[in-house]
């Protein structure tokens, strides 16, 4: 089992949106890949922004590069480094 852990932060005002986008079309793309075993979506405010961070698990390093792409050094293919 691999872990990746993502983060991200979005104004405050738009936070509750990434949330929902991640809730609703990001973990819809990660349950189609073959090799992912589950997700979390952690929250935190952070004065003005929210912090969050995915921890996603998949099978293998193959089983990411099916979200991420090729580069796994970037971030997803879809999902904002910053959400406004």
């Amino acid at each position: 089992m691999i872990a990746r852990i993502w983060r991200g932060w979005a104004p405050l005002a738009t936070a509750d949106d990434y949330q929902r986008h991640y809730e609703t079309e990001v973990s819809g793309r990660l349950r189609a890949v073959s090799g992912f075993r589950g997700a979390r979506l952690l929250r935190r405010d952070d004065g003005p922004e929210v912090m969050f961070t995915s921890i996603t698990f998949f099978t293998s390093l193959d089983a990411i590069r099916g979200f991420a792409g090729r580069s796994l050094g970037t971030r997803p293919r879809g999902a904002d480094a910053t959400f406004s």
